[in-house]
């Protein structure tokens, strides 16, 4: 596989239309950290962040700062419902 260093040697190779900034396209806030040996980079994405808690409904909900009991052990809950998914962690 060959190592392309510019859209410009790619375009040579494969048809390719440049669509703008990826960032405005995705809607991908990028923060470059400065001051640090090797540059690093946040991705974030607010607005899709900010749609799911909506759609979940947190948005209106009561936040705390613990949200659980320190060290309290789970137990399953014997009246819920049962599981949708099966889950692997």
């Amino acid at each position: 596989m060959q190592d392309y260093t510019t859209i410009g040697d790619l375009k040579q190779k494969i048809i390719l239309d440049d669509q703008g900034d990826v960032a405005a396209y995705l809607g991908i806030d990028i923060a470059k950290s400065s001051g640090l040996e090797m540059p690093r980079f946040k991705l974030s994405q607010p607005h899709l962040i900010q749609r799911i808690i909506n759609l979940i409904g947190l948005c209106d909900s009561r936040l705390h700062d613990t949200p659980a009991e320190p060290r309290l052990k789970l137990t399953k809950d014997s009246d819920g419902l049962e599981h949708a998914y099966n889950w692997l962690f």
